[in-house]
């Protein structure tokens, strides 16, 4: 399903972005912001998916 893609690569973008502006910490934080927010992004598009579905 393409929601499962969501957190790898938010994770992946935020630690790039994140390393770029605060280095190893802000890498860190980064990816654990893309994780959440990809992690919230997969769980609507399912949710929305399942809606659809029902209808």
């Amino acid at each position: 399903m393409i929601g499962c893609i969501f957190p790898v690569l938010l994770l992946a973008i935020g630690g790039g972005i994140g390393g770029m502006i605060g280095g190893d910490i802000g890498a860190y934080y980064g990816a654990a912001v893309g994780l959440a927010a990809g992690t919230v992004a997969m769980v609507v598009v399912i949710w929305l998916l399942s809606q659809a579905k029902q209808r």
